[in-house]
């Protein structure tokens, strides 16, 4: 039976922080289309990184970098490299980096000689010594201290190193593959993480989707949990009843795979049914499934949020232009002049991290232009000159837009003058970004 997505996320790997070496042995190569269904997920963004893990796993990159919010099964995607690669008879050597203090987390990187520091008595390989010609897990990178990054990228650069408290060079042969919640980039912009630490891992970067965004993937992986704790529990449950099964699709997972196990484990604990009812599935009746649409402090483009918002449309019913369509509070037509305004190839460009996420059931275009222009305004004073800069348009584009959705022209309404211009006059100049 395959490993749900996030297999190897157990108790005691994350108590420890630091998992065994495990020299893993999954068959020959031709093993490796099956080991992949580890990752489960049929949907068309995890399809895609199926077909990524394949080819870094087949490459001879030594750095990889996982990005992705918590609970979406980075470890298990990093194991999953591993088990496919050339390096699958190899250790594997999990470290968590915010789990231990900055020297302890040096020596175990680097290992430490006899007389280093006060109690290390005995001389102590680190674990990317005894990980040679297999693969080091660094799990939670982005909270490694800027010291020890200047260390990892000295070792990154030609594989070398000394212990703490040794004098000779020990090069060894390691795959790293780095994982992350953060937004390195960010980080990197606030001097809390080295650039040249971070372009050296970004050389293949994987980001792993929120289960928001592949929200049909939820059967797949209900069904995975049901069979799963039936073994591990003893249960003879058959399955989820469609009532409950709707609840678990409409909620929009903050935490992700882990707490849509967490969630079944639960149900199947607390019920003695064959099968999963609507009330025993413990999650909140009104979940908070919408994004705040918060103006950046820098403002931001509508044709890209626009843009980004279709996108993800798109992507999350595999092309479908009236489901799409259905999304955004729009029609097909609308969806189809869209694509081909932005230009995009067949529907499905590939993907960059987006301003704002589309939320679980959609969200009106027009809802989402309106209060980022508020947003503006209200930023800028109602300053319409200000506030169009803030939105990557005009000041005419501006004023249409405030009379489309009737907002006044202060912070105070106030009875039309000869300053307000007609509608027709902007129609004629401009084309509202969101229908």
């Amino acid at each position: 039976m395959p490993q749900s997505i996030l297999e190897g996320d157990s108790p005691s790997r994350t108590a420890s922080a630091i998992a065994n070496v495990l020299p893993i042995d999954d068959g020959p190569p031709s093993a490796g289309d099956r080991v992949l269904d580890a990752v489960v997920g049929d949907a068309f963004v995890m399809q895609s990184v199926k077909s990524l893990l394949k080819r870094v796993a087949s490459s001879r990159a030594s750095t990889v970098l996982l990005t992705g919010e918590t609970g979406t099964g980075k470890d298990l995607v990093a194991r999953t490299i591993h088990n496919i690669s050339d390096r699958a008879k190899r250790p594997f050597t999990h470290i968590t980096c915010s789990a231990l203090p900055d020297q302890l987390l040096e020596s175990e990187l680097f290992g430490h000689e006899r007389g280093a520091f006060t109690d290390a008595r005995v001389q102590k390989p680190g674990l990317f010594e005894v990980s040679d010609k297999g693969t080091v897990f660094l799990d939670e990178i982005g909270e490694m201290a800027l010291p020890l990054q200047a260390k990892l990228i000295r070792f990154l650069e030609d594989k070398t190193f000394k212990r703490v408290g040794g004098l000779r060079d020990i090069h060894v042969d390691v795959r790293i593959i780095a994982a992350t919640h953060r937004d390195l980039r960010r980080q990197v912009s606030e001097d809390r993480f080295r650039e040249d630490l971070f372009y050296r891992l970004n050389v293949l970067s994987i980001h792993l989707p929120p289960l928001r965004e592949r929200i049909d993937d939820v059967p797949l992986l209900v069904d995975y949990f049901v069979n799963r704790y039936n073994d591990e529990l003893g249960k003879a449950v058959r399955g989820v009843r469609p009532a409950a099964l709707e609840r678990l699709k409409r909620y929009g997972w903050p935490g992700n795979v882990r707490e849509l196990r967490n969630t079944i484990e639960r149900a199947m604990l607390l019920s003695d049914s064959p099968w999963l009812e609507s009330a025993d599935v413990s999650i909140p009746v009104h979940p908070s499934n919408r994004p705040r649409f918060e103006l950046p402090p820098d403002g931001v483009k509508l044709q890209d949020v626009e843009r980004e918002l279709i996108v993800q449309a798109l992507e999350r019913v595999q092309g479908h232009q009236m489901r799409a369509a259905e999304l955004l509070g729009i029609n097909r037509d609308q969806v189809r002049y869209r694509i081909q305004k932005y230009r995009l190839s067949c529907a499905l460009p590939p993907s960059t991290r987006p301003h704002f996420e589309l939320p679980v059931n959609g969200v009106r275009l027009d809802v989402v232009e309106r209060k980022l222009l508020v947003q503006a305004l209200e930023r800028a004073k109602w300053n319409q000159s200000r506030a169009a800069g803030l939105l990557g348009i005009n000041r005419d584009q501006v004023r249409y837009r405030m009379q489309k959705y009737r907002l006044p022209w202060s912070r105070k309404p106030r009875a039309a003058s000869h300053h307000t211009r007609p509608l027709s006059q902007y129609r004629s100049r401009t084309r509202c970004a969101v229908a």
